[in-house]
């Protein structure tokens, strides 16, 4: 990672994937490992959780980073993507979508 910022929290290093996002986002990374498969290998690998505002400003430049040829390239391979929309919670009163649809 890179260094600390001002209020004391790790910063990405300019060439960071999560570099090309315009706005901040938060971002989680999980794990996993599911034994071996046929060939011999690990089937492991991480995924990631992204939660913002606003994909164009923030998903879409992330996800293009690893196609323009970024330092990971080399030792990942991408599987798929996917990007969902979450409501907001219910206020007290309201219901579920309420104001989508303002």
């Amino acid at each position: 990672m890179g260094r600390l910022s001002r209020r004391g929290l790790l910063t990405v290093p300019g060439a960071g994937v999560v570099a090309g996002a315009a706005e901040r986002l938060m971002r989680r990374d999980y794990s996993f490992v599911n034994g071996s498969v046929i060939q011999g290998r690990i089937d492991a690998g991480l995924f990631f959780l992204a939660y913002q505002l606003d994909p164009r400003r923030q998903y879409v430049p992330v996800q293009r980073r690893p196609a323009t040829g970024d330092r990971l390239s080399t030792y990942i391979r991408h599987v798929g993507s996917g990007l969902w929309a979450c409501p907001p919670g219910v206020s007290p009163g309201g219901h579920r979508g309420d104001t989508l649809l303002g």
